[in-house]
């Protein structure tokens, strides 16, 4: 069975191999979601042209990535 081609975009754009890291903590995974959550929200609004959809998807790309991090300290540490 073949991928449609939103989900071959979200796989292209926006999912890294570092995601099949297979130990990755739960706030690392919880992170990197919201993180494509804010890319594909920031996106829509460019799209339709909405400046606070575009905020909205940075802001939520920004508390992706802190998330993501602090799973990795808690892992590492």
């Amino acid at each position: 069975m073949g991928s449609t081609p939103l989900q071959f975009f979200v796989a292209r754009h926006f999912i890294s191999p570092e995601v099949y890291h297979i130990n990755m903590s739960k706030d690392e995974v919880e992170g990197r979601g919201k993180k494509i959550k804010g890319q594909i929200r920031e996106e829509v609004g460019k799209l339709t042209d909405n400046k606070t959809e575009q905020l909205k998807g940075k802001i939520e790309q920004v508390e992706g990535q802190v998330k993501e991090k602090i799973g990795k300290i808690k892992r590492k540490g």
